[in-house]
């Protein structure tokens, strides 16, 4: 099957000229594309030092649960949740916090 081009005829138009005809279609929200790629670069570099700032709380946790457990005999009985640092919440939290921020800027930056 041939495709047939498309061909728009008008008879008269009182406007004058009519633009963007299969052209951009994407409605910008704000004062226009500058203002929203700049809070987007914001949040992502927000969301990046959330991110560095989570895995440096984890290595604080590996460094004290290392140090917890180097000076006992070959290894506790106990369950080694018992011997991890409480650093560990803020670390997972913050390391998850960390990665949607960047995500969300990233996504709207491309806009």
């Amino acid at each position: 099957m041939e495709a047939t081009p498309v061909t728009f005829e008008v008879d008269d138009q009182s406007a004058g000229t009519i633009n963007n005809v299969g052209g951009n279609q994407q409605i910008q929200v704000g004062d226009g594309p500058s203002t929203s790629r700049t809070v987007a670069k914001w949040v992502t570099a927000a969301g990046t030092a959330v991110l560095l700032a989570g895995l440096g709380f984890l290595i604080a946790t590996i460094v004290q649960t290392v140090q917890a457990l180097l000076p006992m005999p070959p290894w506790p009985e106990s369950p080694y949740g018992d011997y991890v640092s409480a650093l560990w919440v803020p670390a997972v939290a913050l390391l998850g916090a960390g990665i949607v921020l960047v995500r969300f800027g990233r996504v709207f930056a491309g806009r």
